[in-house]
């Protein structure tokens, strides 16, 4: 089965064409499934504005025209709610709460900072504190354990310049935590 669960939208400004066009695409290439997973409208509690992210305003937008696609094309491909998202500990209950209304398919973690952002380290800067790669490896690890994500996406996105043997350390860690 060809599937694709990792789709954004521009709604996240991570993406530019039409998500029909993306649909079209997969039909043509063959895909059975297509997962939208932009990247989830985040409510933060102290009221930092993220323009990673799918702006509140715009989450009945997006959750619009995903299903407006999933009934115009649905004797073509199957097509799939998702968000992907980071794991914000302190942040997290209040977004599964706003998301839930939505009745999504599943979420993806894909943990681009430590902590948060607007305090945390962007992981794909590359860092010489190995500190910041185990800070990522426990915050993904504390997101598989809340049980709400199907998928753990670009692990590889993490950039700290350290030596081998910790980083294999590490992710041999983060592996054997997601097995």
């Amino acid at each position: 089965m060809l599937a694709n669960y990792h789709t954004h939208t521009y709604l996240s400004h991570h993406a530019w064409d039409e998500p029909r066009q993306y649909v079209e695409y997969a039909i043509k290439n063959g895909l059975e499934i297509l997962g939208f997973s932009d990247h989830v409208p985040y409510p933060f509690r102290n009221g930092f504005y993220s323009d990673y992210h799918i702006d509140l305003k715009d989450s009945d937008k997006y959750v619009d025209i995903v299903l407006s696609l999933k009934k115009e094309y649905k004797k073509d491909i199957e097509i799939l709610l998702g968000y992907e998202a980071e794991y914000y500990p302190q942040d997290f209950d209040d977004m599964i709460k706003f998301i839930s209304p939505y009745n999504y398919d599943y979420l993806v973690l894909g943990q681009h900072f430590t902590f948060n952002e607007y305090d945390g380290h962007y992981v794909a800067f590359n860092s010489r504190d190995k500190n910041v790669l185990t800070q990522y490896v426990d915050q993904v690890i504390q997101g598989i354990d809340t049980g709400l994500f199907s998928v753990v996406a670009h692990p590889d996105l993490v950039n700290v310049s350290c030596d081998e043997e910790f980083k294999i350390q590490e992710f041999t860690r983060l592996c054997k935590h997601a097995k």
